[in-house]
């Protein structure tokens, strides 16, 4: 429904009108839609997913490489980065659970930190699926106008802004008596054939 009213330029009415009329006009056509955009999404979560863990990993390896492994705490060395961060490849690669009693004050501030920043990198799969679900719908709702309607995939409704107003023809210029000045005349002219010299 949300692509019609995007597409169309109507109602919720007409929305609701023409979203229910395509599913029952062509129910396979549609079946079979919505499983091709389920199976490519599949394809492209995974995708997505493998490269923002592939991204956190080397970020754990490379930044844990430059500090301070062990720290003496109260009772046995601990292993500071590692407690900060657990590795992705852990337990889970985008949940975690900071160990606050471990750490110190500073260690878990920095704990929390980091966190805010791995959440940020997950966020975006969060964002790619949520642009993925409206972006299938509106070509699902393209291709099903097209076979229903018959209507063309260019076929969009755009607003007219005032600017696309103000870029009408001029009306003709008056005269001074406020009638329109009539168009100009056009004269034809027709070429004629030059006369032969007199023989001598």
């Amino acid at each position: 429904m949300y692509p019609t009213i995007a597409v169309e330029g109507s109602d919720s009415f007409d929305a609701i009108s023409r979203s229910f009329s395509y599913v029952y006009a062509r129910p396979w056509r549609m079946l079979f839609y919505t499983l091709v955009a389920i199976f490519y999404g599949a394809l492209c979560y995974l995708f997505v997913r493998f490269f923002i863990t592939l991204m956190l990993t080397l970020t754990h390896r490379f930044v844990g490489a430059g500090m301070m492994v062990n720290v003496d705490g109260d009772r046995v060395p601990i292993d500071v980065w590692n407690t900060m961060w657990p590795p992705p490849g852990s337990s889970n690669v985008f949940t975690y659970h900071i160990d606050t009693m471990t750490l110190g004050p500073m260690q878990s501030f920095g704990a929390f930190l980091i966190s805010i920043w791995v959440y940020l990198a997950v966020g975006m799969l969060g964002a790619f699926f949520i642009s993925f679900y409206f972006s299938a719908n509106t070509i699902i709702y393209y291709l099903m106008r097209r076979e229903v309607d018959a209507t063309e995939l260019d076929d969009v409704y755009l607003e007219q802004t005032e600017e696309d107003f103000g870029d009408a023809p001029a009306a003709p210029a008056a005269t001074a008596t406020g009638a329109t000045a009539p168009p100009a005349e056009v004269v034809v002219v027709t070429p004629t054939t030059p006369t032969p010299p007199p023989a001598t």
